[in-house]
């Protein structure tokens, strides 16, 4: 979970707290992409770094029509999936 959080604070300025890791999936040979849940400041505006193109806050199960266009399909049915998840 530290490497969760540095990797945050360095690509958003973001603080995260009590982070707990979710589902965990093979997209690609050698390539693991992992849920991990927590909590930030939400009147914080994230600051975009070179690797991050577009930020936003999303409920679980609330995908707007145009994320879901944008995503691949196997993060679509990730977070589709999070409802649950305390």
């Amino acid at each position: 979970m530290t490497a969760a959080a540095r990797e945050l604070k360095e690509e958003t300025g973001l603080i995260a707290r009590d982070l707990t890791s979710g589902p965990t999936k093979l997209v690609a040979p050698r390539h693991l992409e992992t849920v991990v849940f927590g909590r930030a400041e939400s009147s914080q505006a994230p600051i975009l770094s070179r690797e991050i193109f577009e930020a936003r806050w999303i409920t679980p199960g609330a995908l707007d029509a145009d994320l879901t266009d944008e995503l691949l399909q196997g993060h679509v049915d990730i977070l589709a999936g999070l409802d649950s998840h305390p």
